[in-house]
């Protein structure tokens, strides 16, 4: 099903997020989904100072990333 598939799921977060078992736990999952579905796997760093977590699964071809999960804080 995911043959060929370059396609990635991404964590963006602050690096000054508070809460930060939060975030590792979304990581921890995220990265396990990606393994589980072989996919690529990355962490980015969003704007500073915000509580928000969001996971988007990010296609090879260039296209819009999907968004899969938001956490407000």
């Amino acid at each position: 099903m995911f043959k060929n598939n370059s396609g990635k799921l991404l964590v963006y977060a602050s690096t000054n997020v508070p809460g930060k078992k939060r975030l590792a736990s979304v990581r921890t999952a995220t990265e396990e989904t990606a393994k589980l579905l072989n996919l690529d796997f990355g962490v980015v760093k969003f704007r500073d100072g915000s509580s928000q977590i969001y996971v988007y699964y990010e296609c090879g071809d260039g296209g819009e990333p999907i968004p899969l999960y938001c956490d407000k804080g």
